[in-house]
């Protein structure tokens, strides 16, 4: 099920999470499954998809090609850039789309989202598909500096769905169980409402199940900011 490179072996080997191809059967043999079982059993008001995307440099695994020879003739190692990347945007754009006639078979009225545009440049047709629109937007971690976050919000807002930027509590990324300063988070806030988007920030329970009192205590002082 994993993304695979030209030379066939995963992309992401040994990470902390892996990325399955949306076009190995990992589709069919657990994500729609997951998704009929809880359509059938819980009255979920929605779905959030994450990580709806191909890795840079993929995927070239054996079903995607065997897909592509099978729709266009030739060998997807023979593919110039543009037909690769093509193909992978109708791949994750058939995913999708596939995800959506199962969940409103059950629930017409159920919200879906695909987190899948932190990067500009993702194909429009994804989110003229989905209910509503998110971007993954972590200022302090890596590129993802403060003029990001505002170049995100300004190019998602043209899109013409609702939107939420999703942040997070901690000063570099997930996982690491920081927290950021108040100002810091009071800032980012007034950046995402700023655009017009929903506020989201990101956290995560310590091993035990428990979660940080002190971090509900500033993201209060934070969202009352942005109330007032």
């Amino acid at each position: 099920w994993k993304q695979c490179g030209r030379d066939g072996k995963p992309l992401l080997k040994d990470a902390e999470w892996e990325w399955g191809c949306l076009n190995s059967p990992y589709k069919e043999e657990s994500i729609f499954a997951q998704i009929r079982e809880i359509c059938e059993k819980y009255p979920v008001d929605g779905f959030f998809f994450d990580a709806v995307m191909f890795q840079r440099g993929g995927c070239y695994c054996r079903y995607c090609q065997q897909k592509f020879s099978q729709m266009y003739g030739y060998s997807l190692l023979e593919a110039d850039e543009r037909s690769h990347q093509k193909f992978m945007a109708d791949s994750i754009l058939n995913f999708a789309a596939e995800c959506m006639r199962i969940i409103k078979g059950y629930n017409p009225d159920a919200c879906v989202c695909m987190n899948s545009s932190w990067e500009l440049g993702q194909d429009r047709r994804l989110a003229e598909l989905v209910d509503f629109l998110i971007v993954e937007s972590q200022p302090a971690h890596g590129v993802n500096g403060y003029e990001l976050m505002s170049t995100q919000g300004r190019y998602t807002r043209m899109l013409g769905k609702p939107f939420e930027i999703t942040t997070v509590r901690f000063a570099e990324g997930w996982g690491e169980m920081t927290l950021k300063e108040t100002e810091q988070l009071q800032y980012e806030f007034s950046l995402i409402a700023a655009q017009g988007g929903i506020i989201c920030c990101g956290d995560q329970v310590y091993p035990d199940g428990t979660l940080e009192p002190a971090c509900y205590d500033r993201l209060k002082e934070a969202f009352s900011y942005v109330e007032a």
